[in-house]
């Protein structure tokens, strides 16, 4: 009985010691993150940002009906395109390149590009948007002369396109937050029911065989335009 009362004792101040020991360092380590914290907010960061999008002052000029001022003249156009987002500098790019001249863009905002449009600053350009496109398939003319153009595709070796290593990037890495959880990819998956699990891979199924499918023309039925 005296060894176990001596074991029991021993054990005791161990724990003593163990939680004393503990103590004083979760108090050092609050000082010492206190202290961390106090000279990051000192040093004052301030961040500015900015919001980007649609100019906000000219569609509420639309979507109010404020008066515009009086046309002063006008002038006729072969054909007229709205928007200079992709489709639509796309759309003026095939007119150019098909001898066609007689056409005329319409943009409200103070630049083109719409979603595919960027910023700078002084360390690098940035997109506003997420503009990226999948590797062209090698029969998608269109698309191969477009990144020819632009000298992201510089050169053929054999019967593949060899592209520029400075606009490729990794496939981007996408959630879905559904159902109070986040999942991997943007297919809803946690807490679906069965039925609609069923019905979704049905579908993507199908999907899979119409990618890989082609009409009488020899092209496939869905190619990036």
């Amino acid at each position: 009985m005296s060894g176990q009362t001596f074991y029991k004792d021993e054990l005791s101040a161990y724990l003593k010691r163990r939680s004393f020991l503990l103590r004083i360092g979760l108090i050092t380590g609050g000082i010492f993150l206190n202290g961390c914290y106090k000279k990051i907010r000192s040093a004052g960061y301030n961040i500015k940002g900015t919001l980007q999008g649609p100019d906000a002052k000219a569609g509420h000029i639309l979507r109010d009906k404020i008066k515009l001022p009086a046309v002063k003249k006008t002038r006729k156009v072969k054909t007229l395109i709205v928007g200079s987002g992709i489709s639509g500098l796309s759309a003026g790019r095939w007119l150019k390149k098909n001898g066609e001249t007689n056409f005329e863009i319409l943009e409200l905002e103070k630049h083109t590009g719409g979603n595919s449009y960027y910023g700078t600053n002084k360390i690098a350009a940035y997109p506003l948007g997420a503009h990226y496109i999948t590797v062209a398939n090698n029969d998608d003319a269109l698309l191969i002369d477009f990144l020819q153009e632009i000298n992201v595709i510089t050169h053929f070796e054999g019967q593949l396109p060899y592209y520029n290593d400075y606009y490729l990037t990794f496939d981007p890495e996408e959630r879905l937050l559904i159902n109070g959880e986040w999942q991997e990819g943007l297919i809803p998956d946690f807490g679906v029911p069965i039925a609609d699990k069923k019905e979704i891979r049905r579908f993507l199924s199908e999907v899979d065989q119409l990618k890989n499918t082609k009409g009488s023309d020899g092209n496939f039925l869905f190619n990036i335009p």
